[in-house]
């Protein structure tokens, strides 16, 4: 009796499950696959749709998650990390900044999980050969290709994708102070490649690059201010672009970029090459100062 009752205390002591708070996940997903499926619009919209389920809004829904992520949470997946490159225990702000990391990817998780979303870990896109893959004759392109850049990159982006958007003043400013060192080429990627209103804005860019390629760059910026409004009414507020009939040539141009892209294994925008390196989602000015100084 005395074994059984020992036996008893010792199973209430270690054998009752976590706190219900805890949600035990068998993995978490990679900052990278998170910001794939982030990029997607569907994924954005089952998210939104699912913060409203519960009442509330996604960033909101998202706060309130991060806030229940416990430390010893943290400590379990953060155990099972593999640790960034130059982490040193003895830095105190690169382990906030690793263990902030592994909060939002709990988070993130989390509620892919309950919306019932999936963020795959994409295979490794090419690299180094990349520029000899792709065809570059007829993209935009900012800087000298013939010149001694420092920096070479590559830009999938459509004026209709709002995270393409909110990088693209950053971008911009980038490249007009770096420019004897920078060569920019910007690739087409259509969200909506299967109807006219969804390819119209880049095809009408394609136009303008065509006859200017200064109003080209000039213009960028109006182009995702009004892109929504070109896009409905199918409209060119540019005289240079405004023979509808036209501009049919160009959608040609917009769409082999996006079958180009497709191929490489690219499904999310923006999605920018650096030099060899990869980078996907919204960026401003000082983490596009980060990845420059990383690429050098």
């Amino acid at each position: 009796m005395k074994v059984f009752s020992l036996f008893l205390i010792l199973c209430l002591l270690h054998c009752y499950p976590e706190p219900p708070g805890e949600e035990d996940l068998p993995f978490l997903y990679s900052e990278a696959a998170i910001k794939e499926a982030l990029g997607e619009s569907g994924n954005l919209r089952k998210l939104t749709n699912y913060a409203e389920s519960l009442s509330t809004d996604l960033e909101s829904l998202k706060r309130s998650e991060k806030s229940k992520v416990t430390d010893s949470e943290i400590s379990r997946y953060a155990s099972k990390e593999k640790k960034p490159k130059g982490f040193g225990w003895e830095d105190t702000d690169a382990i906030d900044r690793f263990r902030e990391s592994i909060r939002i990817r709990i988070v993130w998780t989390k509620l892919f999980s309950r919306a019932g979303l999936k963020a795959e870990e994409k295979k490794t896109l090419p690299s180094l050969d990349l520029l000899s893959r792709l065809d570059l004759t007829r993209s935009p392109v900012f800087g000298n290709p013939k010149g001694k850049a420092v920096w070479v990159v590559v830009e999938w982006s459509d004026f209709l994708c709002h995270f393409c958007k909110e990088t693209h003043p950053a971008s911009e400013k980038i490249r007009n102070s770096h420019p004897e060192e920078i060569v920019w080429y910007h690739k087409d990627y259509p969200l909506d490649p299967d109807s006219e209103e969804g390819i119209f804005p880049l095809a009408l860019s394609r136009c303008l690059w065509n006859r200017s390629k200064s109003l080209y760059w000039k213009e960028s910026g109006n182009l995702y201010k009004n892109g929504q409004k070109i896009s409905e009414k199918k409209l060119s507020p540019y005289e240079v672009c405004s023979d509808e009939g036209k501009l049919e040539k160009y959608n040609v141009l917009t769409l082999s970029d996006h079958r180009e892209a497709l191929e490489l294994g690219i499904q999310s925008i923006p999605r920018f090459w650096v030099n060899g390196r990869w980078i996907t989602g919204a960026l401003d000015e000082k983490k596009w100062k980060k990845i420059l100084n990383e690429t050098k």
